[in-house]
């Protein structure tokens, strides 16, 4: 099929400015998420859509029909349990019997981590930590709980055929940090006391227990079900022998920075490279992105996020783990377009490369890795990398570029200058559309557009669905919204069609300005003045300051007395002359009244004049001092 679309813009610009449910089947981007929650049917619709899931362990106990309509919903899904080993979560109570057994089991063989005052080590509505340390109590078999929960693991979780692997929180290598949170201890000058000895444990001791414990748990795991099932573990530890992966949480900001997260030794792409890949290798950048209007389906889409979001999303393209971004109080459904990407598969490893400007005459330091149908651009430093075509990758950015354009779709379009209008009501760019289905079919099809500086999206225009007929034209106009004020300066204006395509059919440029935030609206004319109470001559520039000129022409107006002000492109106010008496057809040359006689650069200003209720404004361009 074939679409020829037309589109014409009308800039309509924000105040203080002028002049603007299936499965996805691909190899990258890979994308996880973990949902606590019971998914209502909407929610596994939307759900079902990630590569791979992890779900409470409340959903076997209770709705187990959850895993089988996931499945097929998405035959290629990998949905794996969660569950803590290292702490037990305050309300296990209402977790379900799972949950319910596993608390029930640590609070009666005492299992808790205490300090050497013996109170429980967590936070009253919060977590309550566990002794994962080979020095634990025994149980009356006989056995110290890493041994006992790996059994507890296998015989209630994986043995019941409904989960792929398991994600076992809480795996920390060491629990000596925990001492340095007082948040933990009831008396703020408390340790940890493993053994029960009633004496704090020294820092040595304690990391050979419970590295050891934590030893114990995964290859007693991996000697019962061998590695049939996929383990991932969240927590700082260098158990890959047994693993299939981590969480690097809070990433990029846990456990040091960009780069300590990526590749030292628990980081991301070290755990890519070394860690079990039988039957797969799945370690996971968990990314948070905080902010009140967020919901459930969609983030608040700001320019903030969007850049975090590829700065992240490209960090995980540089290894083959999984990708998830949510907001720290839990689940979220934010599908993305990038998601839809068919990147192919990598044709190598990443690697830190440069770009070279000819115009900076410099190398830039990139990362970058190239797929079969894209290559990645991920730009850790704080530095702005030119590119050939003329934008830029800001700092902690990154950008998927694309190597081939939609073949099927074929869009004309202009931007067009009749009509233009400048008003401080309106807060984005309109513009109209028009489709032609030229097939014998019907089909659906969607539309949406963006405006980016710099490559962040400052403007987007929603995605919206329709029905066309065949051999039938439909016409629709589209609105982009402004995410936040933008600054002056060239935008490219953006149009696609389909959002499982990323690379624009259409793109178009415009340079925005400030203009002054004026008390009350008014219209700004860029035109020679006719048919205004005020002309500014000679136009459409003048040549120099005393050149200045205004002529008020109002119907019927004798004489009146109004104010006169002039403001540069920033909105600073370079004159002001109150209580001025105006005369109709009269001309006042406003050279000599600038404040303290100091000239002004060449440039663009607005001069405004006040008569009653009345303001107009118009643009003058200084030429020479």
């Amino acid at each position: 099929m074939r679409y020829v679309v037309r589109v014409s813009l009308v800039l309509l610009f924000v105040s203080a400015l002028f002049g603007m449910a299936h499965a996805v089947n691909h190899a990258y981007p890979k994308v996880a998420n973990i949902f606590t929650s019971k998914p209502t049917p909407d929610e596994i619709a939307v759900l079902s859509k990630w590569d791979l899931v992890c779900l409470g362990t409340d959903i076997q106990d209770n709705c187990p029909e959850v895993i089988a309509d996931l499945r097929s919903r998405n035959p290629d899904i990998v949905i794996i349990a969660y569950f803590p080993a290292g702490f037990v979560w305050d309300n296990w109570h209402d977790l379900g019997q799972t949950a319910y057994n596993y608390g029930l089991k640590v609070q009666q063989t005492n299992w808790w981590l205490r300090d050497n005052y013996g109170n429980r080590v967590g936070k009253d509505g919060y977590l309550w930590f566990t002794n994962l340390a080979t020095v634990s109590r025994s149980d009356y078999s006989g056995r110290i709980f890493a041994s006992w929960l790996a059994d507890y693991i296998v015989n209630q979780i994986l043995s019941t055929g409904l989960w792929d692997g398991i994600l076992i929180d809480g795996l920390f290598e060491n629990a000596t940090w925990i001492n340095n949170n007082d948040q933990f201890f009831t008396n703020p000058s408390a340790a940890i006391d493993a053994n029960g000895d009633g004496v704090a444990d020294q820092p040595e001791s304690l990391y050979v227990w419970w590295r050891d414990g934590v030893r114990m748990l995964l290859s007693t795991i991996r000697a019962r079900v061998g590695y049939s099932y996929i383990v991932i573990a969240n927590g700082k530890n260098y158990q890959s022998q047994f693993l299939n992966g981590g969480i690097r949480e809070d990433f990029p900001h846990m456990h040091g920075d960009w780069n300590a997260n990526m590749f030292s030794d628990f980081g991301y792409v070290t755990m890519c490279r070394n860690w079990s890949h039988n039957p797969m290798n799945c370690p996971l950048i968990l990314c948070y992105y905080d902010d009140p209007q967020n919901t459930l389906y969609e983030p608040n889409r700001t320019m903030s996020y969007e850049r975090f979001l590829r700065f992240t999303l490209t960090s995980a393209l540089l290894g083959d783990g999984y990708y998830f971004m949510e907001g720290r109080q839990g689940d979220a459904l934010w599908w993305e377009d990038y998601y839809d990407l068919d990147l192919g598969n990598p044709l190598g490893d990443a690697c830190l490369d440069s770009i070279w400007s000819d115009v900076y005459r410099k190398y830039y330091p990139v990362w970058v890795r190239e797929f079969e149908n894209a290559t990645i651009y991920c730009n850790p430093v704080n530095q702005w990398i030119p590119f050939e075509d003329g934008t830029w990758l800001g700092p902690q950015d990154g950008r998927i570029v694309q190597h081939s354009e939609p073949s099927f779709l074929l869009l004309d379009a202009s931007m067009s200058s009749e009509g233009r209008t400048f008003t401080q009501k309106d807060r984005g760019i309109r513009y109209s559309v028009e489709i032609k289905n030229d097939t014998e079919h019907s089909t659906y099809f969607s539309l949406w557009s963006r405006l980016t500086q710099h490559g962040d999206t400052v403007a987007y225009g929603a995605c919206r669905n329709f029905l066309i007929g065949a051999k039938d034209t439909l016409k629709t106009d589209v609105f982009l919204r402004f995410l936040e004020p933008p600054s002056p300066g060239l935008y490219c204006l953006e149009v696609f069609l389909g959002r499982s395509h990323l690379v624009p059919v259409c793109h178009d440029t415009l340079y925005l300005r400030r203009i002054v935030d004026f008390e009350k609206r008014m219209h700004i004319n860029d035109d020679s003045g006719e048919g205004e109470v005020l002309t500014i001559y000679p136009q459409p520039s003048v040549s120099s300051l005393g050149d200045i000129r205004m002529e008020v022409n109002l119907d019927d107006l004798k004489s009146e007395r109004g104010r006169v002000e002039i403001y540069d492109v920033r909105g600073r106010r370079i004159l002001s002359i109150d209580n001025l008496e105006f005369e109709d057809g009269h001309a006042y040359n406003l050279g000599a009244d600038l404040r303290g006689g100091a000239s002004l650069a060449p440039g663009i200003y607005y001069l405004t004049i006040t008569l009653g209720e009345k303001k107009i404004t118009q643009k003058i361009v200084l030429l020479s001092h």
